[in-house]
């Protein structure tokens, strides 16, 4: 019985894990995070910004 709680015990846990990895996939799939895209694409301080198209 000892051996039947480790066990579960570990699977839970690697299933706890590939859920935290899976929650941030859009970060590592795009390869940039929110401060990239803030340093990369500038406004020119108008409505009509071009520059991200």
């Amino acid at each position: 019985m000892k051996l039947y709680k480790i066990v579960t015990c570990f699977i839970c846990v690697m299933i706890a894990g590939l859920v935290e990895v899976r929650a941030q996939g859009d970060q590592i799939l795009d390869g940039i995070g929110e401060t990239g895209l803030i340093a990369r694409y500038v406004f020119d301080k108008d409505a009509k910004d071009w520059s991200r198209n």
